[in-house]
């Protein structure tokens, strides 16, 4: 059994997705679906559960806060064999919560995200500690996120950014990052992809994930490009945030490669959309 400990940070949602045939409806329009669920989401807290599900130690530092919604989805959590640290005790009245629309005729999703983000100041650096081997950051606490890699740097923690979409106050997080998984979409506000910014910033190991199309990577002596299986299915919420607890398991826990890791991330997030 590996002793290695991995750290998760970032936010927790409450997920509600539907399945329609049906296009979104027009203003003042009710659809009546049957066919829904809600699950636990967001970034971070997908990854730790996902990474938890291979056999990896995984701690999340999150906000979920004090109601009893949240109770709930602290519980599904620690369920999941994920050490939950809450930041947003008394703080939070409400969890985030993301509606996702899955028109299953088109093949295409809509999402909607209410997201709470923390303030600055409700972040006590010494809960990083150097009892963890790695780190993986979805860079959602945008407020946090100077306060987070300073107490990362403090430890000598290796810190794995999951980059899916620009946000305010990443540049600390790109510069101290060994890793860095971007989607597609990612860009600088000067239009810089991942690999660009991974250049810039000396990132080591850079891949960008691309919606079910290949994976695309480079290391400091490496670049290639990773095939992924494909599957007749378009609910694929959440598989991003799948394969990034499972690179995190098979990096770290299992000491594959970087290649292998991903090869491996890609092949677990992909039997996670086929159900």
């Amino acid at each position: 059994m590996s002793n290695i400990r991995g750290l998760f940070i970032g936010i927790t949602s409450v997920d509600i997705v539907y399945n329609s045939n049906k296009p979104l409806p027009n203003d003042n329009e009710k659809v009546i679906i049957n066919d829904f669920e809600m699950k636990i989401g967001g970034p971070a807290a997908k990854a730790a559960m996902s990474c938890a599900e291979l056999g990896g130690d995984a701690t999340l530092i999150t906000c979920i806060g004090d109601s009893p919604f949240a109770q709930s989805i602290r519980a599904q959590i620690e369920a999941a064999n994920v050490k939950v640290y809450d930041l947003g005790i008394g703080k939070v009245d409400n969890p985030n919560i993301s509606c996702v629309y899955i028109r299953e005729d088109e093949a295409s999703r809509t999402i909607i995200s209410g997201i709470n983000h923390l303030e600055a100041g409700a972040f006590d650096p010494q809960v990083i500690t150097d009892d963890y081997d790695y780190c993986l950051y979805d860079c959602n606490l945008i407020n946090l996120t100077p306060e987070i890699v300073d107490a990362l740097s403090g430890e000598n923690i290796p810190l794995v950014l999951d980059c899916g979409n620009w946000k305010k106050n990443i540049e600390p997080a790109l510069k101290y990052a060994d890793t860095a998984i971007s989607s597609a979409c990612f860009k600088s506000p000067a239009e810089d992809d991942i690999f660009a910014l991974g250049q810039s910033y000396n990132i080591e190991n850079v891949a960008v994930t691309r919606d079910g199309d290949s994976i695309l990577y480079k290391t400091v002596d490496d670049e290639g490009e990773i095939p992924v299986e494909k599957i007749d299915n378009c609910n694929s919420s959440g598989a991003g945030d799948v394969f990034h607890g499972a690179f995190c398991y098979f990096y770290y826990h299992e000491k594959r490669s970087y290649v292998e890791a991903l090869t491996e991330a890609s092949i677990h997030a992909t039997n996670y959309v086929r159900g």
